[in-house]
């Protein structure tokens, strides 16, 4: 791997693009630690279901990283509940999950694109 490609692979965008109403908003990828807060404040909730459990944290995630002119979207995940679908809602949260497996590749990815990585 030359100096160049491992600089570049090292500062890749923790961001990216995605459509909300119609407005161009950025994705941003959550810390570790605030990953664990969300995963903890679910774990806590008082959800009738595994399915209600389920559409709260993705709308959860989705205060939490999504932003307009610097600011959130939503205030809380109720707000992005009253705004969003659950169409919207699971689409934009495969976007999150595409966007962190590109950043943060795993080899449960497969070994092609590990192996691919470490060749660059």
């Amino acid at each position: 791997m030359t100096d160049e490609n491992f600089l570049s692979f090292l500062s890749r965008a923790h961001r990216g693009e995605v459509s909300v109403g119609g407005e161009q908003c950025e994705l941003r990828l959550l810390s570790a630690r605030e990953m664990l807060t969300l995963r903890r404040s679910i774990a806590s909730g008082d959800f009738d279901d595994a399915e209600q459990r389920a559409l709260w944290g993705n709308a959860a995630l989705l205060s939490l990283t999504l932003y307009r002119n610097g600011e959130t979207v939503f205030a809380d995940a109720g707000a992005a509940l009253a705004a969003l679908g659950v169409g919207e809602i699971n689409a934009l949260v495969e976007r999150y999950a595409a966007l962190d497996g590109a950043v943060n590749p795993s080899v449960e990815d497969g070994r092609g694109e590990i192996e691919a990585l470490k060749k660059d």
